[in-house]
């Protein structure tokens, strides 16, 4: 080549897209995972862009320590999938570390308390309401737990009766049979009076 081609300007143009080029095949080499070694383009090893990154090995990473809302368990992925089969309400289970403290409640272990529709001792019935004349009171007691529980005080309107409901509820029923007019009775403030018409006269 003769020498003026060196140093003219196109050879300083022709340089500039030269090295443009270079630099451009080494960029996509190197996306490629690839490097120049020696002249030599030196494969690197692909990398799985899955690896490293399970979320759980074993199953056991996968438990929330929740025994309520079914067992935990890794998928083949690699990632943690919740249980679906829910234990009943009232299982025991272990709450905060103190074994059987708990019991399952939608899922979740919660300390027993009256009111959250689960009879647990030393409660007899639980309906979760405030009214103490549906068979169970609000301290999660029966309404009644035999005939005297349910009198008034008041003979000639009958004598009233703890009846077992259902679902086991106990509740008073006031008596169908009202005592004939006449029959002695005691007023409130201890006088001798009769009944007339369900009332001590």
């Amino acid at each position: 080549m003769p020498i003026y081609a060196l140093t003219s300007p196109h050879s300083s143009r022709a340089s500039r897209l030269l090295t443009a080029l270079v630099l451009a095949l080494l960029f996509v080499a190197s996306s490629a995972c690839s490097v120049i070694v020696a002249g030599k383009l030196d494969e690197k090893p692909a990398v799985d862009d899955d690896a490293g990154s399970a979320a759980c090995t074993p199953a056991a990473a996968c438990d929330d320590r929740n025994a309520c809302n079914g067992a935990d368990t890794c998928s083949a992925s690699g990632e943690c999938t919740p249980g679906t089969m829910m234990v009943a309400d009232g299982t025991v289970c272990d709450l905060a570390g103190a074994a059987g403290a708990g019991i399952c409640s939608a899922a979740m272990c919660a300390r027993p308390r009256c009111g959250d529709r689960i009879v647990t001792a030393p409660e007899v019935c639980d309906d979760a309401n405030a009214n103490d004349n549906d068979g169970c009171k609000n301290d999660c007691m029966f309404t009644c737990q035999r005939d005297d529980d349910c009198g008034d005080g008041n003979l000639c309107d009958g004598l009233e009766s703890c009846l077992v409901g259902l679902p086991g509820m106990r509740v008073c029923r006031e008596s169908i049979a009202i005592p004939p007019n006449g029959m002695m009775c005691t007023k409130p403030g201890g006088e001798t009076g009769s009944c007339m018409a369900g009332l001590c006269m």
